[in-house]
């Protein structure tokens, strides 16, 4: 689902001076001096230069968000697959409608989720941005056998056939979503299911525009499987919740009523 295509440049300077010495008790020679002034005003414009270029330079920030959920499969399958087939995929305003379609879906299964993980890469230039994007949903898709469901810039293609079947469907899902946006952004550090609630709260109330969104999901039909094992081994990245803070949490929330 969804997609971007852009690109731009970036650079870097890199610079070296020496400065000179001179003997003052031979007469009013003040070579060395001059040449020290005149060393440290360069690497001063520089330095300027450094920041100003940094300040300039439009920043954009590649976001992943990846979840592992269990025994909600069948009914968040229903919710992308609909968001897939709806959604218009060749502009921001279908980005969004992705990103916030999408987190209302895996909010609504609060109790689901049983491992996460998440990060942030902020670039300078349009054209690092792009390769960094498009790094990340390769990396992402490779791990697929095929694509039974594609919405990429409002082309939709469905498989009849896919993988392999148990008659009964998978119990188990993953969900990945990568976003590009101009600015800098951040996601909070995700060890249970509320700091992963909120993550999706800010990922899907980004006020700056989107340049890219795209959501993979395995397995897309309600009949594939995913078992446990294969989850952990092509998404060793995702971590468990820490469900001991979840219970502190809220224990200590009932204690309040």
């Amino acid at each position: 689902m969804g997609g971007c295509d852009f690109s731009s440049s970036s650079s870097s300077l890199s610079t070296s001076s020496d400065g000179g010495y001179s003997d003052h008790s031979n007469g009013p020679n003040r070579r060395g001096d001059d040449g020290d002034d005149g060393a440290t005003y360069i690497i001063i414009l520089i330095v300027l230069s450094l920041i100003l270029d940094w300040l300039i330079t439009p920043k954009y920030s590649v976001i992943k968000l990846q979840v592992g959920l269990s025994g909600t499969t069948r009914s968040l399958q229903k919710d992308l697959n609909t968001i897939c087939k709806k959604a218009d995929t060749s502009g921001e305003e279908g980005y969004r409608y992705i990103l916030q379609e999408t987190a209302a879906a895996l909010i609504r299964n609060p109790d689901d989720g049983i491992t996460c993980c998440s990060s942030v890469d902020v670039n300078r230039g349009i054209e690092k941005s792009e390769r960094v994007y498009r790094r990340c949903i390769m990396k992402e898709r490779r791990k697929f056998d095929e694509l039974t469901l594609v919405n990429v810039n409002n082309i939709k293609k469905k498989k009849a056939t896919s993988g392999r079947s148990n008659g009964f469907g998978s119990e188990n899902i993953v969900v990945t979503i990568n976003v590009c946006a101009t600015g800098i952004h951040s996601l909070p550090p995700i060890k249970n299911r509320e700091d992963f609630k909120k993550a999706l709260e800010m990922l899907a109330s980004i006020p700056d525009k989107i340049k890219g969104v795209e959501v993979l999901w395995t397995p897309q039909m309600k009949v594939d499987i995913l078992t446990k094992e294969e989850m952990s081994k092509k998404y060793p990245e995702l971590q468990p919740f820490d469900e001991t803070v979840e219970k502190i949490v809220h224990i200590g929330s009932m204690n309040k009523y």
